[in-house]
């Protein structure tokens, strides 16, 4: 990774760290734009108290009519940015706000930011002679789980570094990616059938219907055996930092276990509808909530964790929940019948059963291939990126 992007992500990582413990408090636009989004934009380079940057309140005549945004960061005196803050507790799960979406066909600025303080969603300009905004924003990201995606796009639009052909040009690589990206990830556990075809074509097969039902089970196959070689090199990577870091001596003072106790301190404490809950992870009950949700939602179990997670992906689902379980048969993922041991009803027809007989770290990992058959906004879904869980297991320690 270059240094100028080396230096930007640790950047990002302190503030996260900063600003994760004061989200919860964050309850009104005001207090959200002080606390997370000023100091977020000062740290991509933007003097707030600067009006020659950013303009506060910005408004101006739009089609007829006076439209107000929260933010217009200026370049050479004309806003090329405009942001639209909402509450830290909202979920940013609808369109763009009426007034960005106008602003965005018919005002100047080429580029539009929509955020919570938490969630950053960025949408370019639409081309010349749209109707609306459509489709999903370019890039999205947490600034609270920093990663290396958006480390390209923050990185130019530092107003000292920037240049609008370069931004230009990246947004449209960024979409371009996000759309590569989501179809791969649905690619790997619902491969299309042109898709399937393609491949049959290269290996010198004719597709027909059972060939390219042969392929869709090797191709899945293939995908599971390549992301288990990932993870194991993953694990072996981590034991070899962990082997060199280790002191020898450290090592050496090991003894063998007696006994195994639970460890102790591992309460964590959820903000609920209803409250402060604090669950202790040697207990039955477990969290979740959708990413960015101002509450938690409480489990009397794992299972019943999984089941109301994918209740939930059904909902967010474009073709509707029927298309969802639908594809989760179709990928081995749920059962049209109750007769596979430990399945559960998910439906109020009875017509979809959900795997629920297996350990938490399985239920994770089932879980995520589920959640990346879920399309949202033309996007395929991801658990570690759309859904926060808390399905931990009492950690033991040497005694």
């Amino acid at each position: 990774m270059p240094a100028n992007l080396k230096e930007l992500k640790e950047k990002l990582e302190a503030y996260a760290a900063r600003a994760r413990p004061l989200v919860e408090f964050c309850r009104n636009e005001e207090q959200t734009k002080t606390t997370l989004v000023n100091p977020y934009l000062e740290l991509l380079g933007y003097e707030v108290r600067d009006p020659r940057q950013v303009q506060l309140e910005y408004s101006a005549d739009i089609g007829g009519g006076r439209e107000k945004v929260d933010y217009a960061i200026l370049r050479d005196g004309r806003p090329w940015l405009l942001i639209e803050a909402k509450t830290a507790t909202r979920t940013l799960d609808g369109p763009l706000p009426a007034q960005l979406a106008r602003y965005a066909l018919a005002g100047d600025a080429d580029f539009m930011l929509y955020t919570n303080g938490v969630i950053y969603q960025w949408y370019e300009k639409p081309k010349s002679g749209a109707a609306a905004v459509d489709g999903p924003p370019f890039l999205t990201h947490n600034a609270l789980e920093p990663g290396d995606r958006e480390l390209e796009w923050l990185s130019r639009i530092d107003p000292r570094h920037s240049e609008q052909g370069d931004l230009a040009r990246i947004a449209e690589e960024e979409r371009l990616q996000s759309v590569f990206k989501a179809w791969f990830d649905r690619a790997s556990v619902d491969p299309p059938d042109n898709f399937l075809s393609l491949l049959l074509n290269q290996a010198g097969w004719r597709s027909t219907e059972n060939s390219r039902e042969r392929a869709r089970r090797v191709w899945l196959r293939a995908m599971r055996q390549s992301q288990q070689e990932i993870l194991n090199r993953s694990i072996e990577r981590l034991r070899s930092v962990d082997a060199e870091i280790e002191p020898p001596a450290a090592r050496e003072s090991e003894v063998p276990a007696a006994q195994e106790v639970p460890a102790q301190g591992n309460t964590r404490t959820f903000e609920t509808a209803n409250g402060p809950v604090e669950l202790d992870p040697s207990k039955l009950p477990r969290a979740w909530r959708p990413k960015g949700a101002p509450v938690w939602k409480i489990c009397p179990s794992g299972r019943e964790t999984a089941i109301e997670i994918v209740g939930w992906l059904a909902s967010q689902h474009d073709a509707g929940t029927s298309d969802f379980y639908e594809t989760l048969c179709r990928n081995g993922l749920m059962d049209r019948n109750d007769e596979r041991r430990g399945s559960v009803q998910v439906d109020r027809d009875g017509a979809y059963f959900l795997r629920t007989h297996m350990s938490n770290e399985q239920r994770i990992e089932y879980l995520g291939r589920i959640a990346r058959l879920a399309v949202r906004g033309g996007v395929a879904m991801d658990l570690d990126r759309d859904v926060e869980t808390w399905l931990e297991t009492a950690q033991w320690r040497r005694g």
